[in-house]
């Protein structure tokens, strides 16, 4: 006989369901490079719901809220740490809440395939310029304000549009342009909880909906991970930092290319654990 608790609508048997235990090991494994490396969280987690048959509203407002409540653990332990700027985390966190608002509006109704080969490409370019530069010994730059608007803006957006894209666009972004990388993944993870709490709140008011299951395995798996990478970050040499970032990107894009070009997705139904009446 199969006993399930309810609470709210949601039986701890649908909570408990096999992948749930998907949910839980891509949040851990999502947070792990995203708090390391200052990217990557939304791409992996967004990438495994859609193809678990996730719709992409609910996968990317699945992967935002998670997002929020892990990225806020991990910039703790990052300023702990010691690798927070405050002036970088102001002027990318307000702009890149208003644009996470847009991308949020924006992803619920259309989403924007032909955008994606210019952010790939782009991504490709930062990438060979972190590699250039993690071999080059050279003194950390501040990063000017106006720089900073314009890609919390971008970076907000985008990173509502897809689950991911604030890190790959923001974290290299700022890498590029000779900020510490130490201090460009700190700060752009502290800026993340702002963005991200704006993009599910959005996304919570115009879908009114959401993977139960796959907020909480994102979560549970996330709040793990997030003192060991803050912790590693630290400690990770430079170089080897620059490397395995530029890496991360070169993936990445690779993805983002080949779905602009060469994927044919189907229809994928809404998938959501939320009880229908």
């Amino acid at each position: 006989m199969h006993v399930c608790f309810k609470v709210n609508g949601v039986t701890l048997g649908m909570l408990l369901a096999s992948d749930f235990w998907i949910y839980l090991v891509t949040g851990f494994i999502a947070q792990l490079i995203g708090s390391l490396l200052g990217m990557g969280y939304g791409m992996v987690s967004s990438a495994v719901l859609l193809t678990l048959g996730i719709a992409p509203a609910v996968a990317s407002a699945s992967a935002n809220t998670a997002s929020f409540v892990t990225t806020t653990v991990a910039s703790w332990f990052h300023h702990k740490a010691g690798n927070v700027d405050k002036k970088t985390l102001f002027f990318l966190a307000i702009p890149g809440v208003i644009g996470s608002v847009f991308g949020a509006l924006f992803v619920s109704h259309a989403p924007i395939p032909f955008i994606k080969p210019f952010i790939g490409t782009y991504l490709i370019v930062v990438s060979l310029i972190i590699i250039r530069k993690s071999f080059v010994k050279y003194e950390p730059q501040e990063i000017p304000v106006s720089h900073l608007v314009p890609l919390g803006l971008i970076g907000g957006a985008f990173g509502s549009i897809g689950g991911g894209g604030w890190g790959p666009l923001v974290n290299s972004h700022l890498v590029a342009n000779g900020q510490s990388p130490r201090l460009s993944i700190g700060s752009s993870n502290a800026a993340k909880c702002f963005t991200t709490f704006a993009a599910a709140a959005t996304f919570a008011v115009v879908l009114k909906s959401c993977n139960v299951a796959a907020i909480v395995g994102l979560m549970l798996g996330g709040l793990v991970a997030a003192p060991i990478a803050a912790y590693a970050c630290k400690r990770m040499p430079q170089t080897a930092l620059m490397v395995s970032m530029a890496v991360l990107l070169m993936c990445i894009s690779g993805k983002i290319l080949h779905e602009s070009f060469f994927s044919t997705k189907p229809a994928i139904a809404l998938k959501s654990i939320m009880p229908t009446h």
